[in-house]
C-alpha cells in the first residue's frame, strides 16, 4: 500500500507542480504534501473495495482540490512579478489614435445609462466616439437614451436593433469609424474615470503586439448587493488577475476593456454563436499570438458581471484542442492553466451538487436497510466537506474583504444545481437546506457520523440563505436610519 500511495503521490505531485519554477519553496512543499495526502486517501479507498462510482467521485474531487490549491499558490507564492502594468502618467505628448467606445444595452435603466454616458462625455481624451447599441424591447427604455445621446453631440451615436443582443457587438464593429484604431468596451452602469483612455491607449502605440488591455474596476455602489456581487465575481480578485497577467492569460471583461481594432478584425470579429463572446474572443486572440495585459489600478466603477454557469463548458467545446492538448503550441502551459480556472470552479460546483443528491439517495437506502455500517463516509467527505472548505479558503486568501468566503459558499449552492439542469423550483437554497437538514435529522439515530456529513453538505445553502437575510436586514436598516421627511407647515401632528 505504501509503495502504491508513494507512486500515485509522485504522479499527482508532478502534475500539480508542472512548470513551478517561479513558485517559492514553501508553496511547492505544501502542494507536494497535499498531493501525497490525496494519493494516500485514494489508495486507502481502493483497498477498502469501495464502490467504483464513489471512488471516481472522490478522485475527481481530489484533482479539483489540487487544481484550486495550485491557483492559490501561484497567486500568492510567486517569487516576483515581471509583468507589472501600472497605468501611465503624464499628458498626451503626441497625436493619439481614435478610440471607438461600444456601449451595449438591453433593458437597462435610462438613469443608469445617462450616468454612464455623462462619464464618457467627461473623458479627457481628444479623439473618441461612442456607439450606443440598444436591443431593448420597450420603447420607454431606449427612447430616453436616444434623446440623451442627441443632447451630448455628434460624438455619441445611437442605434436600436430590437431584441437581438447577440448581434449587437458585430453591428457596433461594422459601424465603427474607419480611422478608429482601438475599440473600447463599456457596459451600462460603468462610471469610467476621466483619465481612463489617456492613461491606457498609449500602451497600444508602445507595444505593437498588444491585442487587448483590460482595466480593473471598483464595485459600483457601496450597498450590500454590490459588495456581494463584487466578491462573487472571481475576475475582480486582484491576486489571480496578477498571476494570469504574468502568464499572458488575461481575459476580457464587458467593461473598461480596450482592443486593437486590427487584431479584432483579423480574428474574424465577434462570433454571434458564442455563448460568451468576450471569453471566446480573448482566447482566439491569445491563440493567434497577441499579447494581453491587465492594468492593476482601477479605472472606474462597474457592476459585477457573473458569467452563466454553463459558459466554461461551452467554451471548452469550442476550443478543446487548444485548452486540453498539452502538445498544442497554440497556448502555453501557463495560459492553459489559467484559462481553465473557470472550468475548474464550475466542475467543483457541479461535483458538490451531484454528491449532495447522491448523499440524499444514500440516506434513503440507509433508512430502508437500517444498516449504519453501509454509510460511505470516506467517499463523500472530500466532495461534501473538502470542496466547500477549499473554495471558501481560496476566496478568503485571494479576494479582498471578509465577505468573499461566504460568497463562495453561496455561489456553490446557487450554481451547482443549475449546472445539473434541475428544474428552477428544485434549485432554491431553501429547498436544498431543508432536504439535507431533514435527512440529517432522520439519519442521526442510525448513523450520527453520516448525519454530520449531511449537515456539512447543508453549509453552502445555509450560507446563501444567511447572505439573503443579511442583505434584507441591511436594506431595512438603511431605510430606518434615513432622515424623516420634513412635515409641511400647518400639518397637524
Amino acid at each position: 500500500m505504501g509503495v502504491l500511495a508513494a507512486a500515485l503521490g509522485l504522479l499527482l505531485g508532478l502534475a500539480t507542480l508542472h512548470r513551478d519554477e517561479a513558485l517559492r519553496a514553501l508553496p511547492r512543499w505544501l502542494l507536494a504534501a497535499l498531493a501525497q495526502g490525496a494519493a494516500a486517501a485514494l489508495v486507502a479507498a481502493l483497498l477498502r473495495g469501495e464502490n467504483p462510482a464513489w471512488l471516481l467521485a472522490q478522485g475527481a474531487a481530489w484533482v479539483l482540490v489540487l487544481a484550486l490549491a495550485r491557483q492559490v499558490a501561484e497567486a500568492r507564492g510567486l517569487r516576483r512579478f515581471h509583468r507589472r502594468w501600472p497605468a501611465l502618467e503624464g499628458s498626451l505628448a503626441r497625436p493619439q489614435p481614435k478610440v471607438s467606445l461600444h456601449l451595449l444595452s438591453q433593458d437597462a435603466e435610462p438613469a443608469q445609462m445617462r450616468r454612464t454616458l455623462d462619464r464618457l462625455a467627461a473623458l479627457d481624451y481628444p479623439a473618441f466616439e461612442v456607439l450606443v447599441v440598444d436591443s431593448s424591447s420597450t420603447p420607454a427604455r431606449w427612447e430616453a437614451v436616444a434623446e440623451h445621446c442627441a443632447r451630448l453631440g455628434p460624438r455619441f451615436r445611437f442605434f436600436h436593433l430590437g431584441a437581438c443582443p447577440q448581434a449587437a457587438r458585430g453591428f457596433a464593429l461594422r459601424e465603427t469609424a474607419v480611422e478608429a484604431q482601438v475599440i473600447g468596451l463599456v457596459s451600462p452602469g460603468t462610471l469610467a474615470r476621466p483619465d481612463w483612455l489617456r492613461r491606457s491607449v498609449p500602451f497600444f502605440q508602445a507595444r505593437q503586439g498588444l491585442g487587448f488591455l483590460q482595466a480593473a474596476a471598483s464595485p459600483a455602489g457601496t450597498g450590500f448587493a454590490a459588495r456581494l456581487a463584487h466578491a462573487q465575481d472571481e475576475a475582480n480578485w486582484a491576486a489571480p488577475r496578477r498571476a494570469a497577467n504574468e502568464q499572458v492569460a488575461a481575459g476580457l471583461r464587458p467593461t473598461l476593456a480596450l482592443l486593437r481594432a486590427d487584431a479584432l478584425r483579423l480574428a474574424g470579429g465577434w462570433d454571434e454563436a458564442a455563448p460568451d463572446q468576450l471569453a471566446d474572443m480573448s482566447l482566439r486572440l491569445l491563440r493567434q499570438g497577441w499579447d494581453s495585459a491587465v492594468l492593476e489600478e482601477s479605472m472606474g466603477e462597474a457592476p459585477a458581471c457573473l458569467p452563466a454557469p454553463a459558459t466554461p463548458f461551452a467554451l471548452l467545446r469550442r476550443h478543446a484542442g487548444a485548452l486540453l492538448n498539452p502538445w498544442s503550441r497554440a497556448l502555453t502551459a501557463g495560459q492553459r492553466r489559467h484559462l481553465l480556472q473557470p472550468l475548474v470552479s464550475a466542475l467543483a460546483d457541479a461535483l458538490w451538487a451531484g454528491s449532495a443528491l447522491a448523499a440524499l439517495a444514500v440516506t434513503l437506502l440507509l433508512l430502508a436497510s437500517r444498516d449504519a455500517g453501509a454509510a460511505p463516509l470516506a467517499s463523500f467527505a472530500v466532495p461534501g466537506l473538502g470542496l466547500p472548505l477549499v473554495l471558501a479558503g481560496r476566496a478568503a486568501l485571494l479576494a479582498p474583504g471578509g465577505l468573499a468566503a461566504l460568497a463562495a459558499l453561496a455561489k456553490l449552492a446557487e450554481q451547482g444545481p443549475a449546472l445539473l439542469g434541475l428544474p428552477a423550483r428544485w434549485r432554491a437554497p431553501r429547498a436544498w437546506a431543508g432536504a439535507l437538514g431533514m435527512a440529517a435529522l432522520l439519519a442521526f439515530p442510525l448513523a450520527p457520523g453520516w448525519a454530520g456529513l449531511l449537515l456539512g453538505f447543508a453549509l453552502p445553502p445555509l450560507a446563501s440563505l444567511g447572505l439573503g437575510w443579511w442583505g434584507r436586514q441591511t436594506v431595512k436598516r438603511s431605510f430606518s436610519q434615513a432622515a424623516p421627511l420634513s412635515r409641511p407647515r400647518g400639518t397637524p401632528d
